[in-house]
């Protein structure tokens, strides 16, 4: 995955949310929350089947971590864009 540089380093171009999308603070900001959502879901959610020796299926477990990594990296993104616009950065359309 392509991680840009920081958004608050560069203060002469305006970022896209794309761009916001793969930088550096977002992405680790969604790993980090995935990691810690996504295994509390599958405790909560497989926790009995897990203890009794019957794994979920592997679907499950990938979108049990990637709701969460979606989320927070969208609220990350939208943030962060709506800051620079409050900056005056851009103009909102």
């Amino acid at each position: 995955m392509l991680m840009h540089k920081d958004p608050m380093q560069d203060t002469n171009s305006p970022m896209t949310f794309g761009q916001y999308l793969r930088c550096r603070e977002t992405v680790s900001r969604a790993i980090k929350v995935s990691a810690i959502v996504g295994t509390i879901l599958i405790a909560i959610n497989q926790g009995d089947g897990i203890i009794a020796g019957s794994w979920p299926p592997l679907w499950k477990i990938i979108l049990t971590y990637l709701v969460p990594y979606s989320v927070s990296s969208y609220s990350t993104a939208a943030l962060l864009l709506d800051q620079q616009r409050s900056a005056g950065k851009i103009h909102q359309v």
